[in-house]
């Protein structure tokens, strides 16, 4: 049996720009987290604990929390000031995927780049994006598991979001109407638990929020998170990914951002410029229909050297 640990990552409502006053906050809205082997969630949980409670002490003793029922956001842990001013940060994190690597865990995110406009202008209620990427993403999480020759459960952070509750509810009927095909390894629909009871879930939390600032950098000019690959490309790579994880960008179908470029640091606005050193080679122009009379004609073609010597 797999487990698979999920939340959202980027943001579900609608986006203009970054400097747009009021729809500024993500291009890209999607699910994501990890999948492992369930003997290992155990050791993989106390880990993350051991980690946090190192990481954190200060916070955690700050506000008289007992370690195991307190919990950091994603969000707020991977700001560019905690990045700059907390090296130890990034080290921390980086254990955890070396810990995930060993006890054969996978990253899965898949989101999509979302249409400019608001819900009015594009038609895409937040509740019709969340259940498409969550039903892509469940769909890639069996296809692992069908690889694996295993079955697999799915675990959600549990919010009060309605568009999240929505998706989640038609996700029982998907899930049985498609159990012959491919979701056929996906036991029953998604659980919603506590993030502040779960180590497990507070990992995928972090996950999500360092994949969204990841994507950011994909998708915004001069984005401020251009540290996400300078210090996570060692250990988010294809290799520490799922095969399916990708964004994809509807706005242009033949490209989407897969493991192996979601942490690179040239992003995918600078890959998708036309080049303007490499230029289409001139079409051959047809030839001049005197000269190709003048070929098959001897006679043309003497009065045509004549024309052309003088």
């Amino acid at each position: 049996m797999l487990i698979a640990y999920l939340d959202e990552f980027g943001h579900i409502g609608p986006y203009i720009s970054d400097s747009h006053t009021k729809f500024n906050t993500h291009p890209v809205f999607g699910y994501a987290g990890f999948v492992m082997p369930a003997e290992n969630v155990r050791e993989f949980g106390g880990y993350f604990e051991y980690i946090k409670e190192n990481l954190l002490r200060f916070e955690i003793e700050r506000d008289g929390a007992h370690p195991r029922r307190w919990e950091k956001k994603g969000a707020s842990l991977f700001t560019t000031k905690n990045i700059e001013q907390y090296p130890e940060l990034t080290r921390a994190f980086k254990r955890l995927m070396r810990k995930l690597d060993k006890l054969g865990g996978k990253v899965i995110f898949y989101g999509q780049v979302k249409p400019l406009g608001s819900a009015k202008e594009t038609g895409e209620s937040a509740a019709d994006r969340s259940a498409h990427a969550l039903r892509q993403t469940l769909r890639r999480l069996s296809w692992h598991a069908g690889r694996l020759d295993r079955d697999i459960m799915i675990v959600l952070d549990s919010v009060d979001d309605k568009p999240r509750l929505e998706a989640v509810s038609v996700m029982a009927s998907f899930i049985y109407s498609n159990s012959k095909t491919d979701l056929r390894r996906v036991v029953e629909a998604p659980m919603q638990v506590e993030s502040h009871l779960y180590a497990t879930i507070q990992f995928a939390d972090w996950l999500c929020a360092l994949l969204g600032r990841a994507a950011h950098h994909q998708f915004v000019e001069n984005s401020q998170f251009a540290w996400a690959p300078a210090n996570f490309s060692s250990v988010i790579t294809s290799a520490s990914c799922s095969e399916e994880s990708k964004i994809l960008v509807p706005q242009n179908p033949t490209k989407s951002v897969h493991s192996k470029h979601l942490f690179s640091a040239q992003n995918w606005i600078e890959r998708t410029k036309p080049n303007p050193s490499v230029r289409a080679a001139p079409m051959p122009g047809p030839r001049p229909i005197f000269q190709r009379l003048a070929t098959n004609n001897p006679e043309l073609a003497e009065l045509r050297d004549k024309l052309s010597s003088g």
